[in-house]
């Protein structure tokens, strides 16, 4: 069922806000520790159990790397996992790419994304990822599925994950764990009470550690992945701006929308461009439609890569919305490290053109 076109509209710090007893030691926070020691146990219980039993995991001919985290909430897994396809890419490495395709509609799986299937079908986020690097992108709840679907129908040379670091039925050879610079690990306590999905302990077996924007205090050999805006572009037109020249062509009469699962780093964002705009918050992944922006009739909209894969699917809309383009950056010691840490599974990388 899709959500509701009536969502309330919101600002992202009110978001903020209603989250803030993961990030705080509150009596809410409190109240939830007997859940929170329930889920803890279980997740203990079920990492112990695919460790002892390696065989109970898929393990495909080819390596397996996974882009996840520990938290819950959005930390900047897709945009890593976007720039770390084109920087296999660029080396020769043929990439293919499963999600589990979170907000999707489709019955049908395994479902390989094209140009012909809607982002409301397959995810905001598989569609943005197969839109900017081109690769195969596989969705399917099930990963195993999707993974197997991956390496019938394509021939790559690694399988990247978006999201699943907790979903060990598929075996890797390599993980990959984001965190949220500013916000961390909250107050340190497990979902429900806190944001963990598994222990701050459990980064001792990650290959690489990233850190979204800064350093995040966690872990201390993190790397920090900082987040670099290209450039605007009409979802109507493709007509693209330079961040100089939207600053003086975007008015008051401008309106940031985010749904995502942390808004407030979008209008953080854009306020850190010089971009004072209105900002409104939609649920994450949420299916946008005309309805949603008809008491805006006079507006211009800003709107996150995410979003823009569904918002481009509204003809009458379209036009008036441009999509705010990210890269990432990272130390040049990046990809010294990223060499060593592929070829250490078998991956064959080039000397990029």
């Amino acid at each position: 069922m899709p959500l509701m076109s009536s969502a309330p509209l919101v600002d992202p710090e009110s978001i903020a806000e209603k989250e803030s007893f993961w990030y705080r030691d509150s009596i809410s926070s409190r109240l939830l520790l007997p859940l929170s020691w329930l889920f803890r146990l279980v997740v203990h219980i079920r990492y112990r159990y695919y460790l002892r039993n390696p065989h109970r995991s898929w393990r495909s001919e080819v390596p397996v790397c996974i882009v996840g985290n520990i938290t819950a909430g959005g930390t900047g897994k897709t945009p890593l996992l976007i720039w770390l396809t084109q920087w296999l890419s660029i080396r020769g490495v043929k990439v293919g790419v499963v999600s589990r395709g979170y907000g999707g509609s489709s019955n049908r799986y395994p479902l390989e994304v094209n140009q012909n299937i809607s982002a409301s079908e397959c995810g905001d986020e598989p569609k943005l990822i197969a839109s900017k690097t081109k690769v195969p992108v596989i969705v399917d709840p099930n990963r195993v599925r999707a993974a197997k679907s991956l390496v019938s129908s394509h021939t790559v040379d690694v399988i990247l994950s978006d999201d699943g670091l907790q979903h060990y039925s598929l075996g890797r050879q390599l993980e990959m764990a984001v965190l949220d610079g500013t916000r961390g690990v909250g107050n340190g306590r497990f979902l429900p009470a806190g944001p963990l999905r598994e222990p701050v302990k459990r980064l001792e077996n990650v290959d690489w550690v990233v850190s979204n924007s800064q350093a995040s205090g966690v872990w201390e050999e993190e790397w920090i992945m900082q987040v670099a805006p290209e450039s605007f572009i009409n979802l109507g037109d493709g007509t693209r701006q330079s961040i100089h020249a939207a600053r003086d062509s975007f008015t008051k009469n401008t309106i940031a929308i985010a749904g995502i699962s942390n808004p407030n780093r979008f209008k953080t964002l854009l306020k850190n461009l010089g971009f004072d705009v209105k900002c409104v918050a939609f649920p994450d992944h949420y299916r946008y439609t005309e309805n949603d922006f008809k008491k805006f009739s006079e507006n211009i909209f800003l709107v996150t890569e995410k979003d823009a894969q569904k918002i481009k699917e509204l003809p009458t809309i379209a036009s008036r919305c441009w999509c705010l383009e990210i890269g990432i950056n990272f130390s040049d010691k990046v990809d010294e490290f990223l060499q060593n840490l592929f070829k250490s599974c078998g991956v064959t990388l080039q000397v990029p053109a």
